[in-house]
């Protein structure tokens, strides 16, 4: 990218943006600099992640284009090969309201040509959920574990969790809530009471360059530690939301 402050009379010395290991390519690169703020966004197709297929990350800049983090927007990686025609089908849009940057691109994981979209608060993630856990019974959970692993080795990412509670069926609680980076090749286990509750659902939103590869689990335990098998969900069962509740 090159800049200019003299009306384009003087641009500065080209420098990427990307960010992008040796040997991949990042191309299509579409601009869009917000209004109220002048953070500048670029959105551009890149193979960085797997090899030969492609995935759409966003490059921002908060000082003027002089640096840019990277953020993976596509949550599965696709492939152009059985293509005859691609073309520069990418561009942005910002909401001057609420600096939401929207993107579009073109997106093939489905089998077909489409047009897929996300933006820079998440909605090119998706959040998770549990669903609603019901905990009564002779031994109802006292705990509530989390695990988490990032697995990849090469890539941070970070977590959002929600906890919300029921002491009834009908009265829903937020108890928890919170972020934490994750490391390239790290672990953590999170507890939290939730003694007393009836049910209780966990909510997530991963984050980063490849957030398929950061797995959660989820137990419920009782007072001695030992996990109940009804209150148990692994990564596998957790289910897609449209986004994360208040």
């Amino acid at each position: 990218m090159s800049i200019y402050t003299n009306f384009g009379v003087d641009w500065s010395t080209p420098k990427p943006i990307a960010n992008s290991p040796v040997g991949s390519m990042s191309f299509f690169p579409a601009f869009t600099v917000s209004p109220s703020d002048g953070t500048v966004y670029v959105s551009y197709y890149t193979n960085r992640v797997d090899p030969p297929n492609i995935d759409v990350f966003l490059a921002t800049s908060r000082d003027g284009g002089k640096t840019f983090t990277n953020t993976r927007m596509t949550t599965t990686s696709f492939s152009f090969s059985n293509l005859s025609f691609v073309g520069d089908y990418i561009g942005n849009a910002i909401v001057p309201q609420t600096n939401r940057l929207v993107s579009v691109w073109t997106d093939t994981r489905t089998g077909i040509e489409n047009i897929w979209f996300g933006d820079n608060q998440g909605v090119g993630f998706t959040p998770l959920t549990t669903g609603i856990i019901t905990n009564t019974g002779m031994a109802p959970a006292s705990n509530l574990m989390i695990s988490i692993d990032n697995n990849n080795l090469s890539f941070s990412s970070n977590v959002v969790y929600r906890i919300y509670v029921w002491n009834s069926l009908v009265s829903k609680s937020l108890v928890y809530a919170n972020s934490l980076n994750m490391n390239a090749n790290t672990s953590q286990m999170l507890n939290f009471d939730i003694a007393g509750n009836s049910a209780y659902e966990v909510q997530f939103l991963v984050t980063g360059q490849v957030p398929t590869d950061t797995v959660i689990n989820v137990f419920g335990t009782d007072s001695s530690g030992n996990v109940i098998q009804h209150e148990k969900v692994l990564q596998q069962q957790l289910t897609q939301i449209l986004q994360l509740n208040p």
